[in-house]
């Protein structure tokens, strides 16, 4: 999603920089000055935010991996990271993307980490957005990237949970246009904003989309949530990679929508339908 962001800033007329782990070596778009860095070095993110005038924070994983990418370190001591470094360099615009479900609360921990580094964002000092889109599509590693490969390495079922949360799935152009809008308007300033598409779909719905539009024939199985669970803790128990978390398992059962209003009424955009998108969406 940062590289989609970073063109739509570009073709706006920002001079724009990436901040990742391996920026250097990855493809950017014409005027795109990359800086190689992880997120918890305070010293390399002043090195790289020192004549800017705003910070975009987008960075996030969907799962854990080691020692090195943990939910508490990439979301809570990363922000934490990028704000102390926004201070040093003398930013003052922040705008923060998470997602609909963040809470410091949450028993969940990828809910909860993210909501905590909302809070960080909120008591930071600094002119800040929060930007909590729903699941974004047409982007790699995200929902739709797993639910193809899921069926097409699984046969003959598809196994889905029996209860089923609500999906709000917003194009990924959608989402990079709001963070354009967001720098631009500074009436937004100290707002959180739900970002959704136009359409609700559940998990289940998803899942027979992607089924269509891959070509493949499975038989579509509910199973209860403490199953599924169960099932998804096997690949761990044995050293392997499992094709769908615990933590992602639990996502699928709560809702992820809001009102398409604020695309429309906040950002004045017309949010795209997955149905128009849908060849990309599940594109691998």
């Amino acid at each position: 999603m940062g590289t989609i962001v970073a063109k739509r800033l570009i073709a706006d007329g920002y001079a724009t920089r990436v901040y990742s782990r391996r920026a250097t070596q990855a493809t950017v778009a014409p005027g795109i000055k990359p800086f190689d860095g992880d997120i918890r070095d305070v010293k390399a993110l002043t090195a790289a935010l020192d004549g800017v005038d705003a910070v975009v924070h987008l960075v996030g994983i969907l799962r854990e991996s080691g020692d090195a990418q943990t939910f508490a370190g990439v979301f809570q001591e990363g922000t934490r990271t990028v704000i102390e470094a926004a201070h040093q360099a003398g930013v003052r615009r922040f705008i923060h993307v998470t997602g609909i479900g963040a809470d410091p609360d949450s028993l969940d921990e990828f809910e909860r980490t993210r909501g905590v580094a909302e809070r960080e964002t909120r008591e930071s000092g600094l002119d800040w957005i929060v930007l909590r889109p729903s699941v974004i599509f047409g982007v790699r590693g995200s929902m739709f990237d797993r639910i193809a490969r899921s069926l097409k390495s699984t046969w003959p079922f598809a196994v889905v949970p029996r209860q089923d949360g609500l999906y709000q799935p917003i194009w990924r152009d959608d989402a990079a246009l709001c963070v354009a809008v967001a720098l631009r308007d500074e009436s937004l300033m100290g707002g959180t904003y739900e970002l959704g598409g136009p359409e609700t779909w559940t998990y289940r719905e998803l899942v027979r989309l992607a089924l269509r539009q891959l070509g493949l024939r499975r038989i579509v199985l509910p199973l209860p949530s403490p199953l599924l669970l169960a099932g998804a803790s096997l690949p761990r128990l044995v050293g392997k990679k499992a094709l769908v978390t615990a933590s992602e398992l639990r996502q699928l059962t709560r809702d992820n929508h809001t009102s398409p209003l604020v695309m429309r009424d906040t950002f004045g955009i017309e949010p795209t339908s997955l149905l128009d998108k849908v060849d990309e969406a599940f594109a691998m």
